[in-house]
């Protein structure tokens, strides 16, 4: 079985091989070379951490999203974390500002002006996991990558988009 951190460095390396464009996160141990994406959330106005989110790998592609959560094993926590993040109006709003206080648009050359295709719909994110097979997988509308010695497969639920497939394979 894979470390966390083992699956989470494969990982990064097959979005790069694949043309994704990392963007930030959060990895095990907290030390990498890319910045951390802190979702802050709106309601809590006082300094700190408390009531934020933070994902472990962000990615971009072809005006695509992932948003990526690596564990050992399969974790339901997020599952849910990853829904809220991507399906509440309030929490897109908090990662397009955590993306904005980065400089992540101009740095990586993602148009500002094609945010409001991000904060109005939840067609262009893509949630996935990624955690040691163990025949289990995420839901139909997730991405389960899927580790091993030999690299990382991802699993492509049934209720994913046919145009974010096609990014994935």
């Amino acid at each position: 079985m894979l470390t966390e951190t083992e699956i989470y460095l494969r990982l990064k390396l097959w979005l790069r091989e694949h043309t994704w464009r990392i963007l930030g996160g959060e990895p095990p141990g907290g030390t990498n070379d890319i910045p951390i994406i802190e979702i802050k959330d709106s309601e809590h106005k006082m300094k700190g951490s408390k009531g934020s989110r933070k994902i472990d790998l962000v990615a971009f592609k072809d005006s695509y999203f992932i948003l990526i959560e690596v564990k050992a094993i399969y974790s339901y926590s997020d599952i849910k974390k990853l829904n809220k993040i991507v399906t509440e109006r309030k929490w897109r709003i908090a990662f397009l500002n955590a993306l904005r206080e980065k400089r992540i648009f101009e740095l990586h050359g993602i148009p500002s002006l094609a945010e409001t295709q991000y904060l109005d719909s939840t067609s262009k994110y893509i949630k996935a996991v990624s955690f040691n097979y163990t025949g289990q997988l995420g839901p139909e509308d997730f991405v389960t990558f899927t580790p091993s010695l030999e690299g990382i497969k991802p699993q492509i639920g049934a209720r994913v988009s046919h145009t974010a497939k096609e990014l994935l394979t």
